[in-house]
């Protein structure tokens, strides 16, 4: 059985270090693997276990590209699997690797959706509903999801929707009241916020608009409405023209005396 020495150890790196064999072969191992099987000056090794120290060097190699991963921004441990598999890493050295990070607590689900769920919480751009659907993509089990939604209570719910209610209602201001309710329901639920939430965040908004900002409110929206059909007959036109503009919150008085006042104009 041939058997080769270390001549010299060269340290190349902060942990890596390559090894210098009496046969002119060179191999380069980090400092964990260095340490963990002593493999010093004068000390003989087989090629069995060199090739087992490339190996476990090999699977070194990627924990220290996960820790790289990891320590940009926190990880799940599905998101962890990913990055390795895309790596082309065997599942046993994925499994083996996936272990050490738990044993070294530099992977936890549940930490890391509470986490998640503080910044979102934070933000106040998401509601639970939303947060749940992201952490599950993630790979986080409803167990851990629901352990980490406890820090999102119904009062910090209430308080961001009413925020980004508040928020909307200057973006549709040119609507009705009726329609930019719906609007902004139909935002909130699209963050991922409860019915009951939503509603109180509606409660909490005041629509103040004079006759003059509502007439002329009108007046857009009917000669909108009036453009689009003006290809149909007198009585199909003010039928389509009264559902649309009473659908957006307008009164049926002031429509009837838009369509009326168009009618006479257009004659």
């Amino acid at each position: 059985m041939e058997i080769e020495e270390i001549i010299r150890v060269e340290q190349r790196r902060d942990n890596q270090y390559r090894l210098h064999f009496d046969t002119g072969r060179t191999l380069d191992i980090y400092e964990d693997t260095l340490v963990n099987h002593q493999l010093f000056k004068c000390t003989q090794m087989t090629e069995q276990f060199i090739q087992r120290i490339e190996k476990e060097n090999q699977t070194e190699y990627f924990f220290q590209r996960v820790v790289h991963y990891i320590s940009v921004q926190m990880r799940s441990e599905y998101e962890v699997r990913c990055y390795l598999k895309r790596l082309e890493v065997e599942d046993n050295y994925i499994d083996e690797i996936i272990e050490r990070l738990y044993r070294l607590t530099l992977l936890d689900d549940l930490n890391y959706a509470q986490s998640y769920v503080r910044t979102a919480q934070r933000l106040g751009e998401k509601g639970p509903i939303i947060i749940q659907q992201k952490l599950r993509q993630k790979g986080i089990s409803d167990d851990d999801i629901e352990k980490a939604l406890l820090v999102y209570n119904e009062s910090m719910q209430e308080e961001n929707a009413i925020r980004l209610a508040k928020r909307l209602q200057k973006r549709y201001y040119q609507k009705m009241p009726k329609e930019a309710i719906v609007k902004i329901k139909q935002n909130l639920i699209s963050k991922g916020f409860s019915y009951d939430i939503i509603q109180t965040a509606i409660e909490a908004l005041t629509f103040e608009q004079n006759n003059e900002e509502k007439q002329a409110l009108l007046m857009k929206a009917g000669d909108q409405y009036w453009k689009r059909y003006q290809k149909y007959d007198a009585y199909t036109r003010r039928q389509k023209m009264k559902q649309m503009l009473y659908s957006k919150g307008f009164d049926l008085d002031d429509i009837e005396n838009y369509i009326d006042e168009k009618e006479l104009e257009c004659d």
